[in-house]
């Protein structure tokens, strides 16, 4: 079956995303949706974008982190540009090289780094955050008692959250040929994005001065976010919205809680915003990231004596 040109599948990703967010402004109340965004002032705004930046600049030292795990040691100041350019494409470019992919087409050029071995790593990378966000929305549902909702929901949710670290180090390793030491090392830097995007959220949440729910919003956040990684919109957007209205009915009708969907909305598409301007810097930084200086990696002789996880493995070729 003939692919579809990367161009013309980065246009039905952007089709697909407007039709969904349109279809989800469609049902709320826009003027009320208005009202909430523009409470939120100036100074809060800026300090929500610095805390948004603080995510950012987690989620790059873990990615830096995974490359020098694997023997390609990198300058932190190259690990910002890199992840910085690589955020910005991604929204960009959704279905097209990507962010991800351009990392490792780039750091190919600068190292000594065969394509196999760049993806691994960015799986790595990705599967360590999406491993955090899922432990933090099961906790999420276990303190707002959706478990105590569904049919079975405390031994689901229980299964769920013994099996999610277990899954996340098993594959890890033999999948993606990581050490299970390593991949647990690399939650630190997850948990720090995941602090920093949540104090993000509960500035915007405290900002519209909508009073309460706050755990169901941070519960419903982490559901948008692992929505958002389904690779069929840019940024997310439109996912992120459908999960945070939808899943507000669904609190309200299987748990009675009062969740507005008006204030799930704006805390959505303002959490997009921040960051969408938070991965900006990487529009400034594409004539820059091929002239950082970058740390060589180690010898090829050197690589040939690590264990798992290290790029010289037979079977990462």
């Amino acid at each position: 079956m003939k692919k579809l040109h990367p161009k013309v599948s980065s246009l039905f990703k952007y089709l697909f995303a407007f039709s969904l967010l349109a279809l989800v402004l469609g049902e709320v109340d826009i003027d009320a949706l208005g009202k909430h965004m523009s409470q939120i002032s100036i100074g809060e705004g800026i300090a929500a974008l610095m805390l948004a930046t603080g995510a950012q600049i987690s989620s790059a030292m873990r990615m830096r982190y995974f490359f020098t795990k694997s023997m390609f040691e990198m300058s932190w100041r190259f690990a910002l540009v890199l992840y910085y350019v690589g955020a910005f494409y991604n929204f960009l470019l959704p279905g097209g090289i990507g962010g991800d992919a351009y990392k490792v087409m780039l750091v190919r050029k600068r190292m000594e780094m065969n394509t196999v071995q760049g993806i691994r790593i960015m799986v790595a990378d990705r599967a360590s955050g999406l491993c955090v966000i899922m432990l933090t929305f099961f906790l999420g549902c276990y303190l707002t008692g959706v478990n105590n909702a569904v049919p079975y929901g405390s031994f689901l949710l229980m299964s769920a959250t013994i099996i999610t670290p277990i899954a996340y180090v098993v594959a890890s390793r033999r999948l993606l040929k990581q050490l299970p030491v390593d991949m647990i090392g690399s939650l630190y830097y997850s948990i720090m994005a995941q602090v920093f995007w949540i104090a993000t959220l509960y500035m915007l949440w405290n900002s519209i001065g909508h009073g309460g729910h706050l755990l169901e919003y941070i519960t419903l956040y982490c559901a948008a976010s692992i929505a958002s990684m389904i690779p069929v919109s840019p940024g997310g957007l439109g996912l992120r919205e459908f999960t945070y209205f939808y899943g507000a009915g669904l609190m309200h009708t299987m748990m009675g809680r009062d969740v507005d969907p008006n204030v799930g909305i704006a805390l959505s598409l303002c959490m997009f915003a921040l960051s969408f301007v938070s991965s900006l810097p990487g529009l400034l930084l594409l004539n820059k990231v091929g002239k950082v200086d970058i740390k060589p990696s180690k010898p090829k002789q050197e690589r040939q004596h690590a264990g798992i996880g290290n790029p010289s493995r037979e079977d990462w070729t």
